[in-house]
């Protein structure tokens, strides 16, 4: 059996539909007498969790460095994957990795680009920044539909400050799902105003809202200041 099962589920008698287990999207897989395809298995994992999607594939499509004698690369093989998915590549480094947009302009990272994807055309920072937004609008429902399943949160709140000495407030959401224990930071904004248990109870309320939990939350964690202590404990005995 395909290694792709191991991402999917199948969810009717006729064997025609399946379940992702990562997202939990509905799928249809084939007719009756194509039972056995898994092409639209494996466009689901490319388009949606490309990070499994590289692991099932590595072993087919691992790249291979061309090399000369004094060392200089000259190209990299390439590979099966869409302009869609090496644009997801791209936005995955410059999220994890914290780059600015500004890198896709770099010099040396379009060598690397045009090394390893030939035939892939680079797009600029207006691209990457509207594709980032998408991104970010996409993962934001997709961890909405996920919350609605939970019925039970913890939640970590901290006041800091920048180095700038702004203030800011980070949200970090923690639940089961699916026997698998989820720390999620929903969100960290800019706190403006005074530092009052009032001003700290109304902006948890909103984003505890925004984010569907509101009644669900069991339990705060916060240091030990009297002002975000106070609007915990308003919070929930409210």
């Amino acid at each position: 059996m395909s290694s792709v099962w191991d991402y999917f589920k199948i969810i009717n008698e006729q064997k025609t539909k399946v379940l992702c287990k990562m997202c939990e999207e509905k799928l249809k897989r084939a007719t009756i007498k194509r039972a056995n395809n898994t092409t639209n298995l494996w466009q689901h994992l490319e388009k949606n969790h490309l990070d499994i999607y590289l692991k099932l594939k590595k072993v087919n499509n691992q790249p291979k460095l061309v090399v000369e004698e004094n060392n200089k690369i000259v190209r990299l093989t390439s590979s099966s994957l869409s302009k869609d998915a090496v644009d997801k590549i791209i936005a995955n480094m410059i999220v994890k990795d914290i780059q600015p947009l500004s890198v896709v302009n770099d010099i040396g990272f379009k060598q690397l680009i045009q090394a390893g994807f030939p035939s892939y055309s680079l797009p600029g920072r207006k691209y990457f920044t509207n594709y980032l937004s998408k991104m970010h609008e996409q993962k934001v429902q997709e961890l909405i539909k996920i919350l609605s399943q939970v019925d039970y949160f913890s939640i970590t709140a901290d006041l800091w400050s920048s180095i700038k000495t702004e203030s800011y407030i980070t949200f970090t959401c923690h639940f089961i799902h699916n026997g698998e224990l989820y720390s999620v930071v929903l969100e960290t904004r800019e706190f403006p105003v005074n530092h009052t248990a009032m001003n700290i109870r109304i902006i948890m309320e909103h984003v505890f809202e925004k984010w569907g939990i509101l009644n669900k939350v069991e339990a705060i964690v916060t240091d030990n200041a009297s002002n975000i202590t106070n609007a915990v404990d308003q919070l929930l005995i409210n």
